[in-house]
């Protein structure tokens, strides 16, 4: 996350946010969720910690950061939704009106549309993808000359390791993205890993969980090593 989502967390946390209404969208994870009007919920999850903070500096910061945002966009085009603190999680909601507002606000990579949309762009589809029907993996991978040979999907393309929630069904995911459900994939964990971490819990019975924030010296080579990585979720 960059600095004005960090910053919005550390504003709740700090009591400084409010808002009021929530949506459907209501993962147990950091994600986003594209609606079918073009807009996106974000949903932020942090857990608490101890730090301190200047809350006249930070709820400034906070002011002019989304103010200046909005005020050069011409309009009110991101809103806080609603912020709860709950056993040490805090869970922040922010509706942003278009793809374009959450690139340029959180100045990440991030695409929905078309497969045609992202012909020679630095969207374009590279990779191995695997084939997903009736939210299961069906075994069968194919490249991307062949899926854009055929039918004209969506897609969402990111850089962030986040879950993403689409409003259709999902046919293909590349490798570096693990289905998680029909409409929802999780960005930056492999789907070969997570089959063979599934076949070793079936088959000790006992599953092993590397929660986020664990394994620090893992996730931050995973992190170098995929910084300039690209996932893709194509759905119908």
């Amino acid at each position: 996350m960059k600095k004005i989502v960090l910053l919005l967390v550390a504003a709740m946390v700090a009591g400084l946010v409010t808002g009021c209404g929530s949506s459907s969208f209501q993962p147990d994870q950091t994600g986003i969720s594209i609606q079918t009007n073009g807009s996106i919920v974000s949903v932020i999850k942090e857990s608490l910690d101890k730090s301190y903070y200047d809350q006249t500096e930070l709820e400034n910061m906070i002011h002019e950061t989304v103010d200046a945002y909005n005020e050069s966009a011409g309009g009110d085009w991101v809103e806080v939704k609603q912020y709860t603190v709950e056993n040490g999680m805090a869970t922040l909601e922010m509706t942003y009106d278009s793809v374009t507002d959450y690139r340029n606000l959180n100045q990440m990579k991030l695409y929905t549309g078309d497969l045609t949309g992202t012909q020679n762009t630095e969207y374009q589809l590279e990779g191995t993808f695997f084939e997903v029907d009736g939210g299961k993996l069906t075994g069968q991978t194919t490249d991307a000359a062949t899926i854009l040979s055929g039918e004209n999907y969506n897609v969402v393309v990111l850089e962030e390791e986040i879950l993403v929630e689409v409003p259709g069904d999902i046919v293909f995911i590349s490798d570096d993205v693990q289905l998680m459900g029909e409409r929802e994939a999780k960005a930056g964990e492999s789907t070969q890993a997570a089959e063979t971490e599934q076949q070793e819990t079936n088959a000790s019975g006992i599953p092993v969980i590397s929660p986020e924030g664990t394994a620090e010296t893992d996730t931050t080579e995973t992190q170098q090593q995929e910084s300039g990585n690209l996932f893709y979720i194509i759905y119908e």
